[in-house]
């Protein structure tokens, strides 16, 4: 039996979707094993050799692809952010250009990402596969019911609320970024004026400015709808404590830092607020309203489809 080895980082915002992918592999006949990607390489030679799937291959996962091409593993993968990027710091920075040349198949989302693949690496083109990613799949009718007992359970916890799901990995980072987002890149190799060292810069200040505006968005809807509730959801990539300092002197905006899957809080929520964010766009397969808050306008680092899906608003008044 031919075996597969799924790697995952953030459980919250990947299990569902792979757990999708493991079943519909196991109907074709393929053993499968879900995993964190540490812990997949590290019993890399002590696993039965099979096949590999990475959600990015971005310079950080070379010595990963190399350690288990070496254990005898076929490496393949997909771009977890896939659905949303800007062409020129999408080849610079997200695909690798070494480690796309090593890998066995590359899954893309859909054709927008494949033409742009393609027409950048058209020696690559055999092992590219436009196929879709089940971060879509498991949004669309009958598999979103997974979300309805979960959802229902938040619920009855919290009442009725507004989802703000937070998106400041640039200027509120945590871990790697902590010090500077820019200058991490700057120490990894990247000249000052490469794509990914320019959007990033754009993005900070993107972020720091909206950051801004976010503040006062809560002042506001704690003072003019005391009785509306407002859940804040942190990314997991950003300093949490942040969130929890910055509300609590409001009475109904809360801090919701969990486990749980991001498209239950989504479907148990009202509407969703977020900023430049792939969560409105899984508001749209769950049928939420959605709006997008981009107070400073900058649209060289914001993205289409959010935009496409949501009602975009610039103004906190």
């Amino acid at each position: 039996m031919k075996r597969i080895y799924i790697m995952m980082e953030i459980k919250k915002r990947e299990l569902d979707a792979r757990i999708y992918f493991a079943m519909k592999s196991a109907m074709k006949g393929y053993s499968c094993c879900l995993g964190k990607k540490s812990a997949i390489f590290r019993y890399r030679n002590l696993i039965k050799k099979g096949f590999v799937f990475l959600k990015s291959i971005g310079p950080r996962n070379t010595v990963l692809i190399d350690g288990m091409q070496k254990s005898g593993h076929f490496v393949n993968a997909w771009d977890e952010e896939g659905m949303t990027f800007f062409e020129e710091e999408y080849q610079d920075r997200r695909l690798h250009k070494e480690n796309l040349e090593k890998l066995s198949m590359f899954f893309t989302w859909g054709e927008i990402d494949t033409k742009v693949i393609k027409k950048t690496y058209p020696y690559l083109s055999e092992k590219i596969y436009k196929t879709g990613n089940s971060r879509i799949d498991v949004l669309k009718s009958p598999y979103h019911k997974i979300y309805d007992k979960e959802a229902e359970l938040i619920k009855k916890n919290y009442g009725k609320f507004f989802l703000f799901p937070t998106l400041f990995t640039q200027c509120n980072a945590a871990n790697v970024y902590n010090t500077n987002y820019v200058n991490n890149l700057l120490k990894q190799g990247y000249k000052e004026n490469s794509p990914c060292v320019v959007s990033g810069k754009a993005m900070t200040i993107q972020q720091e400015k909206i950051l801004i505006e976010t503040k006062n968005f809560f002042e506001n809807f704690s003072k003019e709808f005391p009785k509306r509730k407002l859940i804040v959801r942190p990314h997991p990539s950003e300093k949490i404590n942040y969130w929890f300092d910055l509300v609590k002197k409001y009475k109904n905006i809360d801090i919701i830092f969990d486990d749980q899957s991001t498209c239950s809080w989504i479907a148990a929520s009202e509407m969703l607020i977020s900023t430049n964010c792939t969560t409105a766009i899984e508001a749209f397969f769950l049928k939420k309203k959605t709006i997008n808050f981009l107070p400073y306008r900058d649209e060289s680092v914001e993205y289409l489809l959010p935009k496409a899906v949501s009602k975009v608003v610039r103004s906190n008044h």
